[in-house]
C-alpha cells in the first residue's frame, strides 16, 4: 500500500512540475509580447503616447515630400528623373511594413528629396515658389531630425537588452521572444 501511495505522489510531483514548467514558459511568452507591444507603441504613438512619434515624423516627411514634388510639377518633368524618384520614394516609405524597411525607406526618400531640392534650385522658380521650396525642405529636414532624437531607439534598445539577461535569454529563445527592431 505504501508503494501505490509513493507512487501516486510522484506522478502528481511530476504532474506538478509539468503544469509549472508550462505556466512559466506561457507567461514567459505573454510578458514578452507584452513589453514588446509597449516598446512598438513608442514607434507609432510617442513615448508620452500622444501621437507624437516616429511614425508621425515619417507621416509628415511623406507630406512634405508630396508637396515639393507639386511645386516640382511647375517646372520639371514628373513622369521621370528626380521628381518621380521622390514620388516613388514616397510611396516605398508609405508602404513599408516593418521598421527597419520604413528607416530603408525614409533615408532613400531623404537622398532623392535632397536630390530634388537641388536641381529646383537650378531653375527659375517665381519668388512664392522659391520660399515654398526651402519651407517644404525645412519641414522636411526638421521631421527628420526630431525623429532621430526620438526615444524609440532607447526603449527597443533596453527591451532586447532585458531579453539578453538571465533567465530571460533562456526564456526568450524557448519561446521565440521577437527582438525590437532598431530605426537606424
Amino acid at each position: 500500500m505504501e508503494k501505490k501511495y509513493q507512487k501516486q505522489r510522484a506522478t502528481g510531483a511530476a504532474v506538478l512540475a509539468a503544469v509549472v514548467v508550462i505556466f512559466t514558459f506561457v507567461g514567459a511568452k505573454m510578458t514578452f509580447n507584452r513589453m514588446y507591444r509597449q516598446v512598438e507603441d513608442v514607434f507609432y504613438n510617442g513615448e508620452q503616447g500622444d501621437g507624437i512619434g516616429v511614425a508621425a515624423d515619417l507621416s509628415d516627411r511623406a507630406d512634405f515630400a508630396m508637396q515639393l514634388t507639386q511645386v516640382a510639377g511647375r517646372y520639371l518633368n514628373q513622369t521621370g528623373g528626380v521628381t518621380a524618384e521622390v514620388a516613388g520614394a514616397r510611396q516605398s516609405l508609405l508602404d513599408a511594413k516593418n521598421i527597419s524597411d520604413k528607416y530603408k525607406a525614409d533615408k532613400a526618400l531623404e537622398d532623392a528629396m535632397q536630390r530634388l531640392y537641388d536641381e529646383l534650385g537650378q531653375q527659375a522658380l517665381s519668388d512664392a515658389d522659391a520660399r515654398l521650396r526651402r519651407t517644404i525642405y525645412a519641414g522636411f529636414t526638421d521631421r527628420g531630425d526630431t525623429s532621430s532624437h526620438d526615444g524609440y531607439n532607447l526603449a527597443a534598445q533596453q527591451y532586447n537588452q532585458k531579453l539578453m539577461g538571465f533567465p530571460a535569454a533562456v526564456l526568450a529563445g524557448v519561446t521565440g521572444a521577437q527582438r525590437a527592431e532598431l530605426f537606424r
